[in-house]
């Protein structure tokens, strides 16, 4: 009996070791992005109102578009509060089966097989709780970028009345677009209004 529960507690502890080691790996992946400065431009900003065809630099649009880097942050915080919950969570688990190893040549054969079955149930539920949180924070994620794109789209559909445009292109590197003219991009002019629309957005809201 002894043997069999050894081979449980070291299927549990791996379990443990291993959400721990996915915290510590994920919350390391977090904290490793480099701060990012603010968009550098060697020329005045493009007018828009007499172009055709522009394009918007989208790589230097998430960079810097305020509502995204909020958004970031929220879910930044969201995660460190999941990993949290589950660093908790595992850490009970492994001092559970810790005492467990400690106690279980006392126990009864009886006592000592429902232990080891609560032991069995925690662990899967530690893994279920895992696979939960991963799948919440992507979903969550993918919403983000959903209401980004609209938020470009709905921005445009506005912002190009009494404009002549005809094309707007979104550029990022490894993109089908190879070149283009300087005076295509419209990158800056772009990002500095729709930071000014979202910050009198978030007043307004934040007055109410």
């Amino acid at each position: 009996m002894k043997k069999e529960i050894s081979y449980v507690l070291h299927g549990a502890s791996i379990v443990a070791i291993a959400v721990l080691f996915y915290l510590y790996t994920s919350s390391k992946t977090c904290t490793s992005s480099e701060p990012v400065g603010e968009i550098e431009s060697s020329e005045a900003p493009v007018s828009m109102s007499n172009q055709e065809i522009v394009y918007v630099n989208t790589d230097t649009l998430l960079l810097n578009y305020q509502y995204f880097k909020d958004k970031q942050l929220e879910m930044e915080k969201k995660r460190m509060n999941l990993d949290k919950i589950l660093k908790q969570k595992a850490k009970s688990l492994e001092n559970e089966m810790m005492n467990f190893r400690q106690t279980a040549a006392s126990m009864m054969p009886s006592q000592a097989q429902v232990k080891e079955q609560e032991l069995m149930q925690e662990q899967q539920k530690l893994m279920q709780l895992q696979q939960e949180y991963t799948q919440q924070v992507a979903m969550q994620e993918a919403a983000i970028n959903d209401s980004l794109y609209n938020n470009v789209i709905d921005f445009f559909k506005e912002y190009s009345k009494g404009k002549n445009f005809k094309l707007v292109l979104s550029y990022a590197k490894g993109t089908g677009v190879l070149y283009a003219k300087d005076n295509m991009e419209v990158t800056n002019e772009v990002l500095a209004a729709m930071n000014e629309a979202y910050q009198a957005q978030d007043s307004v809201q934040t007055s109410n």
